[in-house]
């Protein structure tokens, strides 16, 4: 019979490791819990293991990418709650490395895992016309219209985007005070 040792290196991550070696918040050792409980439901719900009987051989490359697999089919999970998820497991098994040296070889293929890339919406941009038309809207005869040019091209130029920090030097209170 094989010694269950999943329990306990469950229990020593969170509570020795996480905490005392890697100096963690107890709001991230509260998201890696999550993550763990979320893997021992899936251990018991989806393939009938037991809790107790749990061994970290149980536990190799195929049953992660099943597991994240599962995350994303079952709970809908988006690729950043992948990761994170993921990130928690990598540390688990960076974990277990140290602790259980007869798990080298399966740890090296779980840390292998690659995260999953983000899609990144593309960043719109005016054309040529969309510029002109813009520029031309501020009136060059009086001086708020030359300040409004001014600052437009020069965000223009910059290739800058809009944030708080535009706004705020854009707003009436910092532009209109030289009036």
């Amino acid at each position: 019979m094989k010694k269950a040792d999943f329990p306990k290196a469950v229990s020593d991550f969170l509570s020795v490791y996480l905490p005392s070696e890697r100096n963690f918040s107890k709001k991230t050792i509260s998201s890696y819990c999550d993550t763990i409980k979320l893997l021992l439901r899936y251990c018991v719900d989806e393939n009938g293991y037991t809790v107790e009987r749990l061994t970290l051989k149980q536990i190799d490359r195929a049953f992660v990418l099943s597991f994240l697999n599962w995350l994303e089919r079952e709970r809908h999970s988006s690729v950043s709650t992948l990761n994170q998820r993921l990130a928690c497991i990598h540390t688990f098994f960076r974990f277990a490395l140290m602790s259980y040296p007869e798990t080298l070889d399966q740890a090296q293929q779980i840390l292998s895992i690659p995260f999953r890339k983000k899609s990144v919406p593309a960043i719109g941009y005016l054309n040529a016309d969309d510029i002109k038309i813009l520029l031309s809207q501020p009136d060059r005869h009086t001086r708020s219209g030359r300040r409004d040019l001014v600052l437009l091209s020069l965000l223009y130029d910059c290739g800058m985007k809009n944030s708080p920090a535009l706004e705020f030097l854009y707003s009436e209170k910092v532009c209109d005070s030289g009036k």
